[in-house]
């Protein structure tokens, strides 16, 4: 898409945006267009020069989020000269806005410009005086081209839906096919609609709104309330018992249908701990426990659930073989090179009975069949000991929780400090092969020194 009928040449400034003093007269809005990569760029006719502003495209589909600017940067500099052709065809002066913000002075602005080599921080409050107006500023939530591109200065903002943060096709074409409020249809949609809330996206306006008043930035889009708001880390118990029992027929099954929703909820931020499972480990053969491990696996044909080990996108179906293990009740894969990749439960019915201390800070169990397995985590603490840090807090966690129950669940292990007393156990570098076992533990939390109970 091209820009209006009002284009304009563009009339470069020889000297940067952050030098050029405030207009005296509002800057022409020359309309917006589409690139190639999805950024919509709005130029500007300032008395300056010609500015175009550059929202690049970014997507929540992925973790962390994957900011386009750095590609835009590279085509600003010519490289390559097509992509170039298509972001900035006329050599205007170019301002990139980018993902984050400064401090309270709102979002972060970058000043790109075809004679200069190297790129400049602005703030918002300097292009706004640059621009003469309030400058438009939307959040990746919000990306409704269709608005952006007919948007012209003193439209009223328009609620549009946000944009969610994991892929919902293949969660909503799945529940398509199942009994409404069947556990597992319960479990798609419950993800569904948390990806659809709003909340996110007011607050990145309210940060944004810190850049100043009306007359320093405006909004062409506001977020549109979610039929129905859910937030998984507020459901209640019951519900949440109903989404495992969901998740886990869904992973059992071995259509493609499933495996694409459990590709997609893997991405959600707290998805995977709504599993029977969460977070893959792999063992190499050199590894302490593979022999016992690999030695109890048995053969599975691929389930949806297979795609929890699997996660490397590098990695295809056809390259590991599907394996299940009885123990944990879990799958596993064994990878072309001989690697495994099991899964941390999120609990166990055997009780454990002591936590062995292993090569790289890892922390594993044995329950009281003798049973080695992985210890109960989160989708994202890896537990570990040995240093001071998340992984150990999680260790210090489940030491709390293992004193009240020899089956403890991820429900009640985060990465938060407890006592002084448990992390003299977590943070400290023991030899490795060490064991720990509950009444040690309570030992050192009565006051007994860790090293003198348990070395």
């Amino acid at each position: 898409m091209r820009y209006s009928k009002r284009d304009r040449r563009p009339r470069p400034t020889n000297k940067p945006l952050r030098s050029v003093p405030a207009a005296s007269t509002p800057a022409t809005y020359d309309g917006a267009r589409l690139c190639r990569d999805g950024s919509v760029v709005m130029r500007w006719q300032a008395e300056c020069g010609t500015v175009d502003v550059v929202y690049p495209y970014q997507s929540q589909m992925t973790t962390p989020i994957q900011t386009l600017e750095e590609p835009i940067v590279s085509r600003l500099a010519g490289l390559p000269d097509t992509w170039k052709d298509d972001v900035n065809p006329d050599n205007a002066v170019a301002v990139v806005v980018g993902p984050g913000f400064h401090g309270n002075q709102g979002p972060e602005l970058t000043e790109y410009a075809p004679d200069r080599d190297h790129k400049k921080t602005l703030l918002w409050t300097m292009l706004a005086g640059i621009l003469g107006r309030p400058v438009p500023f939307w959040t990746y939530h919000l990306q409704d081209v269709e608005v952006l591109l007919s948007w012209r200065p003193g439209d009223a903002p328009v609620e549009v839906p946000v944009q969610p943060d994991l892929d919902t096709d293949p969660l909503t074409r799945l529940a398509g096919t199942l009994p409404p409020d069947s556990a597992a249809w319960k479990a798609l949609m419950y993800l569904v609609w948390s990806a659809y809330s709003s909340d996110s996206a007011a607050q990145w306006l309210k940060d944004a709104a810190g850049a100043g008043g009306d007359d320093v930035i405006t909004f062409p889009l506001q977020p549109m309330a979610a039929h129905r708001q859910v937030n998984l880390r507020d459901l209640p118990a019951e519900d949440q018992t109903v989404m495992r029992v969901g998740w886990r027929e869904i992973l059992e099954r071995r259509d493609g249908l499933a495996r694409g929703a459990v590709r997609a909820a893997s991405f959600a931020d707290i998805g995977p701990q709504l599993f029977p499972y969460s977070l893959p480990i792999e063992l190499p053969p050199e590894h302490r426990f593979y022999t016992e491990i690999n030695d109890r696996l048995t053969p599975s044909a691929w389930t949806a659930g297979h795609e929890r080990p699997l996660r490397d996108w590098w990695f295809q179906s056809s390259d590991a073989e599907p394996l299940w293990d009885p123990i944990t009740d879990t799958p596993a894969l064994r990878l072309p090179d001989g690697d495994l990749r099991v899964m941390s439960p999120h609990g166990t019915l055997a009780p454990i009975t002591e936590a062995i201390l292993i090569e790289r800070h890892q922390v594993w169990m044995r329950t009281d069949e003798k049973h080695i397995i992985p210890p109960p985590q989160n989708h994202n603490l890896d537990m570990k000991y040995g240093y001071s840090g998340g992984g150990t807090a999680a260790f210090e966690q489940f030491l709390k929780a293992w004193l009240k129950t020899p089956t403890p669940h991820t429900t009640d292990i985060q990465a938060e400090r407890c006592t002084n007393a448990l992390a003299s156990i977590t943070d400290h570098t023991w030899p490795v092969g060490t064991t720990i076992n509950r009444d040690q533990v309570q030992l050192v939390l009565n006051g007994e020194p860790a090293q003198h109970v348990i070395g």
